[in-house]
């Protein structure tokens, strides 16, 4: 089952179904997202959780694949889960490259 979804992702049956158009999708969601910046920064830190993202992500794949024929439906799960850890790991290698001390990073970890 793994193999059909990685063969999925990269190029195979669904045709849909790639990675380009899962990272289109999720980047495009996170950067309009800076659209919502006028919430108040309680709200929006709530979605720095990873369970929180996880849902979000799963939402946006769940609408976007779960009415076309065939499309199996645990991929919308494995997608979210990937995009999320992909998520987890930029923002900690970016807030790591960016950071001025260790002490920042070791912070957000918690």
């Amino acid at each position: 089952m793994l193999l059909k979804y990685l063969g999925s992702l990269a190029g195979g049956t669904p045709a849909s179904h790639t990675v380009r158009k899962g990272a289109q999708l999720i980047l495009g969601s996170v950067f309009a997202g800076y659209t919502a910046t006028a919430f108040p920064p309680e709200f929006l830190k709530l979605f720095e959780h990873p369970l929180l993202q996880f849902f979000i992500f799963f939402i946006l794949f769940y609408q976007n694949y779960w009415n076309q024929q065939g499309f199996p439906k645990w991929y919308i799960m494995l997608d979210a889960a990937l995009f999320t850890a992909f998520l987890q790991t930029s923002i900690y290698v970016t807030r790591k490259f960016y950071s001025k001390n260790e002490s920042e990073v070791e912070s957000y970890r918690q």
